[in-house]
């Protein structure tokens, strides 16, 4: 008995050991099976990434050679308009040629992104008009959804619908914006378009974060949506036209019928005016063409300027006379002057290829030429390099408080170590001084709860915009996860005001 069980124990043990190698063995092919997958996956996100990004890259090289492509247009015709003048009686020389030239106010985008890269312009033309009919009909798109979506928020009812559809039309807005910027057209026509999807913008954003807070919309904000309705109705009924003036002008490049229309609905659009609690006075008496000629040649005094000339005025809120030099390397640059002697606006007409000066060496050099221009004391809060571009924000300092709606974007280029644009207009319309309370909670208290969500590199004071008005907050700069924070607490309620990321896009690293 005792033999034949030992054999049953054995025979039992050699089962269980088979069994054992088994499942060991089907074990080991699950995992070696599960890895293969996983290699199989990681290899389709690594090709999918690859696709994105080459993607992106061609996205970029597009956006590009558009830009360059849309400066040697700018220039030629400049170049043109010169040429007739000097032939006429130049009785209206400086205002019409002012018309020809205006300056661009997206040279130096919102948030600082830099252009990156040189890009072979052979095939630019046919890029660039393949680029322009998309942007047309990508326009197209927006406004009809967008005209839809106003017409369903006038008379929506609750909470979550309205949100939906302001939600939407920020979005688009977004797009539209980005459409206008690659139309083949004057500077004056595509500011006020953009300017249009801007505030529209805007106006949808502030009252999604009035919705989401449990507030309801006012009677105001109704007569602002019936307002972007409206002129939102005026777009739409003129894009067939455009859309059909595009189709019939293969070439989009020169003076036909499609700037014509585009000129004509712009001129019709209205753009409101965003409250300002700071806006400045202009004071002072008009300098006149001399005085401004005057400052220019003391602003420029290092550019070796040649042919300094005024060539015309711009109106507006800033009314300024318009500048034009080439620098000793026979570089044009296009400056505004205000009519107090300010400089408000620089624009160069060449890029830059190269990088010579790192981001600290152009720190510097922008600093330098702010306090030439007479904006010292104001403090380098950004700077975004793509290699042969460098693009510093500096912004106003109050009892040791950042002021950000005191803006200032100033362009260096890394080849040549000087500054190749510059954008004033924020700084101009914003500065003044500001009463400034403590706040209720304390700088000490906002690090400490900080800490507990990321690595903490520095707190301090500022003055952010939000929801078109002022908020005193903390900026408190960190990292978490690999990625750079900056995040804004209000000093007074200890809510988060703005969370901006430090992210790398296709035209150089931005805060978004």
């Amino acid at each position: 008995m005792s033999e034949n069980k030992k054999r049953g124990d054995d025979a039992r043990k050699v089962q269980e050991e088979v069994y054992a190698a088994r499942e060991e063995q089907r074990a080991a092919e699950r995992v070696a099976a599960a890895q293969r997958k996983e290699a199989e996956k990681q290899a389709k996100i690594a090709a999918q990434e690859e696709k994105a990004r080459l993607k992106a890259e061609r996205e970029a090289e597009s956006r590009e050679r558009a830009r360059l492509k849309a400066e040697q247009r700018e220039e030629e015709r400049r170049r043109k308009a010169e040429r007739r003048c000097s032939q006429s009686s130049g009785k209206n020389y400086g205002g019409w040629l002012a018309a020809v030239v205006s300056l661009s106010v997206a040279v130096l985008a919102l948030g600082a992104i830099v252009t990156v890269g040189y890009f072979d312009l052979k095939d630019t033309k046919a890029s660039l008009i393949n680029g322009m009919h998309e942007s047309v009909y990508e326009l197209s798109e927006q406004v009809e959804t967008l005209g839809t979506d106003l017409a369903k928020i006038r008379v929506s009812q609750g909470n979550y619908k309205s949100q939906k559809l302001l939600a939407d039309m920020l979005v688009r807005c977004r797009l539209a914006e980005r459409a206008v910027e690659n139309f083949p057209v004057d500077g004056i026509g595509t500011q006020r378009l953009t300017a249009f999807f801007n505030e529209a913008g805007d106006c949808a954003q502030k009252m999604l974060l009035k919705l989401a807070s449990g507030e309801q919309l006012s009677e105001e904000d109704m007569r602002s949506l019936e307002g972007y309705y409206c002129d939102m109705q005026t777009v739409r009924e003129a894009m067939p036209a455009l859309l059909k003036s595009a189709e019939m002008d293969k070439n989009l490049l020169g003076e036909g019928d499609f700037e014509n229309r585009f000129e004509d609905l712009t001129a019709r659009l209205r753009t409101q005016e965003q409250p300002s609690s700071h806006k400045s006075e202009t004071k002072g008496k008009d300098i006149g063409e001399d005085g401004a000629l005057k400052c220019a040649k003391n602003f420029f005094s290092d550019y070796k300027a040649d042919e300094m000339r005024v060539t015309g005025r711009t109106e507006g809120e800033n009314p300024a006379y318009t500048v034009e030099f080439k620098d000793g390397a026979g570089v044009a640059y296009s400056a505004q002057i205000t009519l107090q002697g300010e400089l408000k606006m620089l624009q160069s007409y060449k890029s830059c290829e190269s990088e010579n000066f790192d981001v600290r060496q152009c720190k510097q050099i922008a600093s330098r030429f702010l306090e030439k221009t007479g904006y010292a004391g104001l403090c380098p809060v950004w700077a975004s390099s793509s290699g042969s571009e460098c693009t510093v924000t500096f912004v106003g300092e109050q009892q040791g408080v950042l002021v950000y709606p005191e803006r200032i974007l100033v362009k260096v280029c890394s080849e040549r170590g000087i500054v190749t644009g510059m954008d004033a207009n924020l700084y101009l319309k914003n500065r003044g001084e500001r009463e400034i309370g403590e706040g209720k909670i304390s700088m000490e208290r906002i690090e400490q709860a900080a800490a507990q969500r990321m690595r903490v590199h520095g707190v301090r004071r500022a003055i952010i915009p939000v929801d078109g008005r002022e908020v005193l907050t903390y900026e408190v700069r960190g990292t978490y996860g690999g990625r750079m924070y900056f995040a804004y607490i209000d000093a007074n309620t200890g809510n988060t005001a703005e969370i901006r990321v430090v992210t790398r896009t296709d035209r150089g690293w931005s805060l978004l």
